[in-house]
């Protein structure tokens, strides 16, 4: 109501909040409200109809989404080396969905650098490498066998590192 007074304001528009409330019971819950306003001829706002729907079952499961991701960023955080999921896409592309922060050190990108795009890796691995890896990347994919390879990579003003890579492939949809 308070940006409908400044103007500007779409009048059609539906106006979605989330809120936790008591139930009568005493427990809490939450419920996505959808609102919009009935108005008069002249444009004002007359009241107000909308619908709402529980939404606490949704609200738990992102919780629990964000403890468990918690937990897992700071355990990673502990483990030498990088923790991965490398996909190969049907179009033969490939990409890094999750990986943690450790990327950062071993490749010189960030994790969001190769959700959708492999490429910042690519270019830190040796050129006289990338063949080697590549070939063994699609060797296990083809026989679906583990993945193992020793290979070296090169940052900006670094000097070259050995790195030993291994992963189990399986087969998705």
């Amino acid at each position: 109501l308070e940006k409908e007074q400044k103007g500007n304001i779409d009048p059609d528009r539906t106006v979605a909040i989330e809120m936790e409330y008591y139930h009568k019971d005493g427990h809490m819950l939450w419920l996505e409200n959808k609102v919009c306003a009935i108005r008069n001829s002249e444009g004002k706002i007359v009241g107000l109809y909308g619908i709402s729907r529980d939404i606490t079952d949704r609200k738990k499961v992102e919780d629990a989404l964000k403890e468990r991701d918690a937990l897992f960023k700071k355990l990673s955080s502990h483990v030498p080396g990088m923790i991965y999921r490398f996909v190969k896409r049907p179009d033969g592309t490939y990409c890094v969905p999750l990986t943690t922060d450790a990327i950062k050190d071993i490749f010189g990108c960030s994790p969001e650098d190769v959700r959708e795009d492999f490429s910042p890796i690519m270019r830190a691995i040796l050129p006289a490498d990338l063949d080697k890896v590549i070939d063994s990347i699609e060797s296990s994919a083809k026989h679906m066998t583990p993945w193992q390879c020793e290979y070296r990579v090169q940052l900006p003003g670094q000097p070259i590192r050995w790195l030993f890579g291994q992963s189990t492939p399986e087969k998705m949809d």
